[in-house]
């Protein structure tokens, strides 16, 4: 998909500062009004900058959200992974708690992140994107729970850990409707289904 209009990243500070206020313009926008209702313009205004300059950096309005969606992914990724090695020692109840609890703090703290991945289904190319980075993290979330389950990571494992992906993501969707006790009891609930399940397929003590 190359970088689908993306210019290349500023390499200057002052450059970078401003693509960063154009995204977060945007993201607000997206969050706030829907992604079909903004135009360049509007990111422009919002962001305190001309047009011209949003163009100098984002080929189209895709181009945008195509950036939005990478640095999500890129967010995403760091958290997870952040809650993830602090559970670890724990065992692999404690891995799985924080790894679904992550992904809703995540979510919980900034809703507007959610309105990235509805804006991104109406895009082709950026539907594409975010399936090939599920899988990437299917995969790699395999992997680990395999390792810290004993599971054999087959392809009956690849495919519990997808449907529990596709899951956890409609959970904490619901969830987010919600205020934050209640989301904390249904994320609780599903947890302890994910660990009920994972015990009967023969994870370790």
């Amino acid at each position: 998909m190359e970088n689908y209009g993306v210019r290349t990243a500023p390499q200057q500070a002052r450059s970078q500062r401003k693509r960063d206020r154009i995204l977060d313009a945007a993201q607000r926008l997206i969050h706030e009004r829907g992604y079909g209702a903004i135009t360049i313009a509007d990111v422009a205004r919002c962001a305190a900058v001309g047009k011209q300059t949003v163009y100098q950096m984002f080929a189209h309005k895709e181009a945008i959200l195509f950036a939005l969606c990478e640095r999500k992914s890129a967010l995403i990724d760091a958290h997870n992974e952040a809650r993830l090695r602090a559970a670890l020692p724990l065992g692999w109840r404690a891995v799985t708690r924080a790894g679904i609890e992550s992904f809703y703090d995540f979510n919980r703290h900034d809703p507007s992140m959610d309105a990235l991945f509805i804006a991104s289904q109406d895009v082709p190319a950026l539907r594409l994107l975010d399936f090939e980075q599920m899988k990437a993290r299917v995969a790699a979330a395999a992997a680990l729970f395999s390792a810290v389950t004993g599971i054999p990571n087959d392809r009956d494992f690849l495919e519990f850990t997808l449907t529990s992906t596709v899951t956890t993501a409609s959970v904490v969707r619901h969830a987010l409707l919600y205020d934050d006790d209640v989301a904390r009891r249904l994320i609780d609930h599903h947890i302890r289904t994910v660990i009920a399940r994972l015990e009967m397929m023969g994870a370790g003590p």
